[in-house]
């Protein structure tokens, strides 16, 4: 019973050899085994007994170890791809025969390659040749394709603007044994929001992504939805998909909010009834934290709507979520003020801006110097001016050219050269301002062609806006 026993597991591993050993070496083992004692037989194979006790298997086949599999596969590729710098006419027939060269099949990494190629050469027949690969991967049933070859053709397909082609591949998936998912999907919704096609194509791409079982539509997906239809203008559209969040507890994505409230910041022109301080209630309301970008936003906004008190309540609530003002939040409030002529407001503005310690720039200094000039305060102006350099921002050709005019047309015709002598000190070297300030003197014909020439100013033939 003791010899039987071997003899039977030895029939089993005469079978197994005959796949990877040639058949005379197969009855050799076969024959040494069956007809040898038993003694003979358990002297003699060790080896043998090890691989079939222990490890109930044979050896590695030698001709078929990864290395060697993955090295024909390198060489394949490597053929392949000088077969396609001949001739791309047909590369799915050259991906055969340059793997049938080295007795392997192609693989899922070789189809990914033969479809990465075709999106880079497109030759002239590629929506045939395509076609013919499709067809191919649905009938031959090649497992382990990867995402990535999806993503490519979506991306491919968006760029020629065949989207009804890029939705059937998306739905058609299961049918090259892969299931969609959700990267593949954002890829799918980030083409299709490119146009007005293809954004009427998405309500139902999401309908039957629902029935899928391996999606679950997430923030991502109702952000790029956000950021398109702000593209397009649709900012209404955008702050109910935002509600549609909130309502079905998805987490609110800061930059999304920020987004769709900058867009509804653009459309005044538009909508001249809409509340904007009530759509940033309501988005406070889903968790929205205005940063100081959207307040600039905010008061951009009421500004050009006439609402400036509006954006003087905006900034003390700013304030109050100590997120301080910068200086362009009060360049326009100020700007405001100052065109409505309401100078004891605008001081009080210019004060404010600098306890709180804001920097004026060269725009603040500009609006206010303007205001001063309105209220017929030239040498507050002047005053102003000179001391511009010691506080690090120097007078451009605006704010000399403002002061200068408002001394001419206030009589104060002598005391223009001297002014230009000042500048002209300043000025190290007479430039492109120094010239056109000279040109706007002798224009209005407060200095002579002599003054100018004294004072170190040539004047030049400029035209004056």
């Amino acid at each position: 019973m003791l010899g039987t026993v071997p003899r039977r597991l030895l029939a089993v591993a005469a079978r197994e050899a005959q796949e990877w050993r040639s058949p005379a070496l197969a009855a050799q083992l076969q024959n040494s085994f069956f007809w040898k004692p038993y003694s003979d037989w358990k002297a003699s194979s060790s080896i043998e007994n090890y691989y079939i006790r222990k490890r109930r298997k044979w050896p590695i086949k030698p001709y078929k170890t990864l290395w060697l599999e993955n090295f024909a596969f390198q060489l394949a590729k490597r053929s392949f791809k000088q077969s396609v710098r001949k001739s791309n006419t047909n590369l799915l027939s050259e991906l055969r025969s340059s793997f049938a060269e080295y007795e392997i099949n192609p693989t899922s990494e070789s189809y990914n390659l033969l479809v990465r190629v075709l999106i880079r050469e497109q030759p002239s027949n590629w929506e045939e040749q395509l076609r013919e690969i499709l067809f191919q991967l649905e009938n031959c049933g090649i497992c382990g394709l990867r995402m990535s070859m999806f993503i490519d053709l979506i991306k491919f397909y968006g760029e020629k603007d065949m989207y009804d082609d890029a939705v059937k591949l998306f739905v058609e998936m299961p049918k090259y044994g892969c299931e969609p998912s959700l990267e593949v999907l954002k890829t799918l919704l980030l083409v299709l929001c490119r146009s007005d096609k293809g954004l009427n194509m998405v309500p139902g791409l999401l309908l039957e992504s629902l029935e899928m079982k391996n999606i679950r539509i997430d923030e991502s997906c109702f952000g790029i939805l956000i950021r398109a239809l702000c593209r397009k203008g649709m900012a209404s559209n955008a702050l109910q998909l935002l509600k549609h969040m909130a309502e079905e507890g998805y987490d609110v994505d800061q930059n999304v909010c920020s987004l769709t409230l900058a867009t509804m910041c653009r459309q005044l022109n538009t909508d001249d009834d809409f509340d904007i301080a009530g759509v940033l209630e309501d988005m406070k309301l889903f968790g929205f934290e205005p940063r100081l970008n959207d307040y600039r936003n905010m008061i951009r906004c009421l500004v050009k709507r006439k609402k400036v008190n509006d954006a003087l309540e905006l900034m003390r609530q700013m304030k109050m979520k100590r997120t301080m003002p910068e200086i362009k939040c009060y360049n326009l409030v100020l700007h405001a003020f100052i065109c409505d002529r309401e100078f004891l407001k605008a001081e009080k503005i210019f004060d404010e801006l600098l306890i709180m310690g804001c920097v004026p720039d060269i725009y603040t200094y500009t609006v206010y110097i303007n205001g001063l000039v309105m209220q017929n305060r030239v040498d507050d102006a002047i005053q102003i001016v000179s001391s511009m350099n010691s506080l690090g921002c120097a007078p451009n050709f605006s704010i000399y050219a403002t002061v200068l005019r408002a001394l001419i047309e206030g009589g104060k015709s002598d005391t223009v050269p001297e002014f230009l002598t000042e500048i002209q000190q300043k000025c190290l070297h007479p430039n492109s301002h120094t010239y056109g300030l000279a040109a706007v003197a002798t224009k209005i014909g407060a200095v002579g062609p002599s003054i100018a020439t004294k004072t170190g100013i040539v004047p030049v033939t400029t035209t004056v806006h």
